[in-house]
């Protein structure tokens, strides 16, 4: 296991400079100039752009720029915003409870209603319970989030006079309110996830329930509540961590398109606003930002199945 480790460490470590490389170039190649984009048409001369350029260090080879961030990177030196001049250090201590809340929040539910929705289908299979958790998988699948989003506010806000806030209350300043801000988005989000691994889980109960071990705890006069929470879904849990993992890494995605929508200041709405701006040192960290959590939370999935299964074993 630790060579295991080590390894997956090693993996992690590339990945996230690849990506770090991959998005430099990208930046740097798609049509547009921060500096244009941070003085406005006519908002500067050439003599002002171009010293602006040269204090920024753009005019630079791009060779010399990246290793020159890289290091800072490392050194935890993460710059300073082109487009609002704030130190991106905060504008992550002020942002990231935001987005971790909104991730957290969604993730739970997801688990919560995939758990209940996928078990009582499988439980109750061919029945209009089965059909109506169909549905609402079908449902979560075949709408986009920004536009069940979209729609929440505008019933929200014709039936109960509500919008979304555009100042963040804290959760311990606040907490009715917070949760009110968050539920709604954290509820469109969880949606898709929700209906994903509510299909895995259903499926995954339908196979083990009619194993032999199953009939036989039965036939032992186990109660139905320890033959399914201790038997079946544990043994049905392994495939579920694999789509809960994917699941997880998809709903960066979703905060990113979600925090626009709910007007909330996280590090979604962040990477797209500093992407309108070209905002190279922001949407660089962030975008560095996102990869190593996705990395490290395959990394938890995998570490997750020896717990689940201690037949597997990582050499």
């Amino acid at each position: 296991m630790r060579d295991y480790l080590i390894r997956r460490f090693l993996l992690l470590i590339f990945t996230v400079w690849g990506v770090s490389v991959v998005i430099f170039l990208i930046m740097r190649v798609v049509p547009g100039d921060p500096i244009m984009a941070l003085m406005g048409e006519g908002g500067a001369t050439k003599e002002q752009i171009a010293k602006i350029r040269r204090d920024l260090g753009l005019d630079r080879p791009l060779a010399v720029q990246y290793f020159d961030w890289l290091w800072d990177t490392l050194r935890l030196d993460l710059g300073k915003s082109l487009w609002k001049g704030t130190d991106i250090t905060w504008e992550l201590k002020t942002r990231l409870p935001v987005t971790l809340e909104l991730a957290v929040m969604s993730l739970l539910l997801v688990v919560i209603i995939a758990m209940v929705s996928g078990v009582l289908s499988a439980l109750r299979q061919d029945t209009w319970v089965d059909y109506f958790f169909r549905v609402f998988t079908i449902g979560g699948l075949a709408l986009p989030a920004f536009w069940v989003g979209i729609l929440v506010i505008l019933a929200l806000a014709l039936w109960f006079n509500w919008l979304p806030t555009i100042q963040y209350v804290p959760f311990f300043e606040n907490p009715r309110e917070n949760l009110i801000q968050f539920i709604f988005p954290a509820v469109v989000i969880g949606w898709r996830g929700a209906a994903v691994t509510g299909r895995m889980v259903r499926s995954s109960m339908l196979e083990v329930l009619r194993e032999d071990y199953i009939r036989t705890a039965r036939a032992k006069g186990l109660a139905e509540r320890v033959v399914v929470l201790r038997h079946a879904l544990k043994n049905a849990s392994l495939p579920v961590v694999t789509v809960l993992g994917i699941e997880a890494t998809l709903l960066l995605g979703g905060v990113v398109v979600i925090e626009q929508v709910f007007s909330l200041p996280g590090l979604g709405r962040a990477l797209v606003q500093s992407i309108y701006y070209r905002d190279y040192p922001m949407v660089q960290f962030l975008v560095t930002f996102f990869a190593v959590v996705t990395v490290v939370i395959n990394l938890l999935v995998d570490i997750t199945y020896g717990w689940l299964d201690p037949r597997i074993r990582y050499e």
